[in-house]
């Protein structure tokens, strides 16, 4: 996360310091379409200055919020750099305003926006960290919370309690911060697998559809040998 801090980081100061006057009416949005007598009217150096100056501020925060985060936090507050970077992007939308020879309205409307979906992104990372939890009912598998799953008894074709989890490429669909891993993941050898697990967690419980969908859980150890000797009591098959 913090090498990735350190490039958005990056982009935003030299993106800022590559606008001048010279190339404001071909890079700077808003500006380039003003005609020439707006433009002439613009103060353009000012709005310049005030740019740079919230853009290096805003990046060396966000740096150092993230490195925060990364070291010191635990994985709930990962997502808390980037609603960091929005409420800051919202907060100069909303400053630059008093720039706009247009509508101020739409301005602080974006800006409202923007700060709207930092709160949703922060949020989310503390809703998100939140270990699946599986419950077996007399007919069916659950595995609640995002992105889990519900797996008919009569739909299992196979299980077993293994210490290893298969070696994943990428993120399909779901959730993965430090670890913990719920949702759809993509292997090395090219299998679409499902994840509610938590690393270091093991043993995990593996679980096979009739369908061929393949499923590993495992967030606390002792919940889930619990887990297996429940499905050890429906007498499904077991994987070898």
């Amino acid at each position: 996360m913090l090498y990735v801090a350190l490039f958005i980081a990056a982009v935003l100061v030299l993106a800022a310091f590559a606008v001048n006057e010279k190339n404001a009416g071909m890079l700077l949005s808003g500006y380039r379409e003003l005609d020439a007598a707006a433009q002439a009217n613009f103060p353009l150096k000012a709005y310049l200055r005030f740019l740079r100056r919230w853009v290096v501020v805003l990046a060396v925060l966000f740096v150092a919020v993230s490195a925060y985060t990364e070291y010191y936090l635990p994985p709930s507050w990962q997502t808390a750099p980037v609603g960091l970077l929005l409420a800051g992007l919202s907060i100069f939308i909303w400053q630059s305003a008093r720039f706009s020879p247009t509508s101020k309205t739409l301005n602080k409307l974006g800006a409202f926006v923007l700060l709207l979906m930092g709160a949703g992104i922060t949020f989310m990372g503390f809703y998100e960290e939140k270990e699946s939890r599986m419950v077996i009912g007399p007919h069916e598998i659950h595995i609640e919370g995002s992105f889990g799953i519900t797996i008919a008894h009569a739909d299992l074709a196979a299980w077993n309690l293994t210490d290893s989890l298969p070696k994943t490429r990428f993120k399909t669909y779901g959730y993965a911060v430090k670890g913990l891993y719920k949702g759809v993941f993509k292997t090395r050898d090219e299998r679409s697998v499902r994840l509610y697990v938590r690393q270091e967690a093991g043993p995990y419980l593996y679980l096979r559809t009739r369908s061929g969908e393949e499923i590993w859980y495992g967030m606390q150890p002792e919940e889930t040998r619990q887990m297996a000797q429940i499905i050890e009591g429906l007498q499904l098959p077991m994987q070898p």
